[in-house]
């Protein structure tokens, strides 16, 4: 079962996500946004931390491997039908790790680069392509 957003925005309707690295950190708020869009969503990590958000399944694996790429593949496949969006975050940089000062006056939250990629995966950025997205909050490197 997925719900509505708190905006009512169910942009991601009918949409099959995988979500790898979805247990903590950018991917979890990634996974924790998906089925307030409107999609179901399959998230892998090596592990589990914490309780997956409903609209949502986890699948352990460690995509790092091809066994263990193959398995939230075939898990998309038979749990999902299949995948219409990818977000591969497995290993990915973790917020707060920059080297430089933000403008905004805090370190970026998992949910600031989460809000991005549902951006970029909806049909709002249709007309986007081969761009860099940055989002630092106006992070100037410290020399």
């Amino acid at each position: 079962m997925v719900f509505a957003s708190h905006s009512g925005n169910r942009e991601l309707a009918g949409e099959r996500a995988l979500v790898t690295g979805g247990s903590r950190g950018i991917g979890a708020a990634v996974v924790r946004q998906f089925p307030d869009a409107g999609a179901d969503v399959l998230t892998t990590a090596r592990s589990a931390r914490g309780t997956v958000p409903e609209g949502a399944t986890f699948v352990e694996a460690d995509v790092r491997t091809r066994a263990g790429a193959e398995t939230p593949a075939a898990a998309a496949r038979d749990l999902l039908g299949g995948v219409d969006i990818l977000v591969h975050n497995a290993g990915g940089a973790r917020p707060g790790e920059g080297n430089g000062t933000a403008p905004l006056g805090r370190d970026v939250r998992p949910d600031d680069i989460a809000h991005a990629v549902l951006f970029l995966v909806s049909d709002r950025a249709s007309w986007l392509t081969g761009r860099n997205i940055v989002v630092d909050g106006g992070e100037f490197p410290m020399g």
